[in-house]
């Protein structure tokens, strides 16, 4: 539940900063948006996916089985539930910031390329059976 309020609130803190670009927000940017959050919740499944399956008393760590990896190179194959959040963040701002500042055929191929990528990404994980997780 924490998670979801958090997420509720930086998406709120989001579209906030995000009012002056409306302007220039289109039904593409909308459909990246709402694609990026699904993707942010399959790949928080991910990340939340881990199977204690064992303890080092004398050391204090735990050992963890996956039952998915994440492909994307930039989160590495496990990463921690603090990564994914920052990544999307990011990948979120960079969204607003190139409707707002960049010029029509960069905002244009900035959305195909990325919405191309988020359509693999999130049927993919479909797929394989990773679920939607808030």
């Amino acid at each position: 539940m924490k998670i979801l309020i958090l997420l509720f609130l930086i998406m709120i803190l989001l579209f906030g900063l995000s009012l002056p670009v409306l302007a220039k927000w289109n039904n593409t940017d909308t459909t990246l948006l709402i694609f990026r959050f699904i993707d942010w919740g399959q790949t928080f499944s991910i990340a939340n996916d881990r199977i204690i399956t064992g303890y080092n008393g004398f050391t204090g760590i735990y050992t963890y089985t996956f039952k998915y990896s994440e492909a994307n190179p930039l989160l590495g194959p496990h990463p921690t539930i603090e990564q994914v959040n920052t990544y999307f963040i990011a990948c979120i701002g960079a969204d607003i910031l190139i409707a707002k500042y960049a010029s029509p055929k960069l905002h244009k191929w900035w959305n195909i390329i990325e919405l191309t990528g988020e359509t693999y990404c999130i049927t993919h994980n479909w797929q394989i059976g990773i679920q939607l997780e808030l």
